[in-house]
This record gives C-alpha cells, structure tokens and sequence, in this order.
C-alpha cells in the first residue's frame, strides 16, 4: 500500500512539474505523451500495473476537467506504457523506445535497477523523470522545495508557490 502511495505521489508531482514548466515539446493536436516502463508481468507486475493504472487514473481526470492547463493553453495528457517484465535489457529497450520513438518528453520508470540503467539514456534525451525508487525523504525534499505552502503577511490564506 506505501508502495502504490509513493508511485501515486511520484505520478502527481510529475503532473505538477509539467503545469509549472511547461509541456515540453507538444505536438500539433496540443497532447503531452507521458511515459511510463514498469512492469506489467512477471514477479514484479504486482507493483507495475498499479504504476500504470494509477497514472493512467491521474491523467484520465485531468482530462475529464479539460486537459491540463499551461499558460492558458490546455493539453490532453496521453501515457504510453511498455512493459519491462523487471528485466534491466528490457528497461533499457523500452526507455529507449519512449524517447526516440515515441517522443516522450516526462517518464516514470519503476524499479530501482532499471531506472539506474537508464540515467544516461534520460539525460541525454532530456526527458524529465519522475523517479519512484527515490527514498520516501528524497521525494518529501523536492516537494518541498518544489511547492512549498506560503502564508501570506495576514496569516489568513494559504498558497501553493513554485519553490525552484
């Protein structure tokens, strides 16, 4: 349950990123391809296919309520999802595939091996990547700092501000 918890606010956090950065690169049809490897059979498909299923959950209503909202312009959010079957080569391929032929520009790839396997391959696709094997403190940390709560001069109301 803490697992599906982490993977849940790992996928939000990743949503909210995209509202305060912008949707990278959106094609013509104004839609923003989320990608997501996991796996979704196998020993480890247990903690995969709520991975997906909880993104999948986020994203369909964000799109119920209009798309996601960047500078006044909304964006249907799409996620393509592979499975990796916890296989680092699998990882490796379906990472790739996200990037180069899918043109994903936000991923969340789940499982510690896999993820470290494709530091490279996200960082020279300049994908950003909502990682869900980061410590529970690691995540707590860039939240803060990300959006962090701000009390206005009269203590009365309380706002979200982008913290980076």
């Amino acid at each position: 349950m803490k697992s599906q918890r982490s993977l849940v606010v790992a996928t939000f956090l990743t949503v909210a990123g995209l509202a305060a950065f912008g949707p990278g690169t959106a094609r013509a049809q104004d839609v923003i391809k989320f990608g997501v490897s996991t796996p979704l059979s196998g020993p480890a498909a247990p903690w995969g296919i709520p991975h997906k299923n909880a993104t999948e959950l986020i994203f369909d209503e964000i799109n119920a309520q209009g798309g996601l909202d960047v500078g006044g312009k909304k964006y249907k959010l799409e996620v393509v999802a592979y499975d990796h079957k916890y296989v680092i080569a699998e990882g490796v391929a379906t990472v790739n595939r996200l990037i180069a032929k899918d043109g994903v520009k936000y991923i969340s790839i789940l499982g510690g091996a896999v993820v470290k396997a494709n530091e490279e391959a996200v960082n020279e696709g300049r994908v950003d990547q909502a990682k869900s094997s980061e410590s529970q403190a690691r995540r707590d940390d860039l939240a803060q700092r990300r959006y962090r709560m701000v009390v206005d001069q009269s203590g009365d109301d309380v706002h979200p501000e982008a913290g980076l």
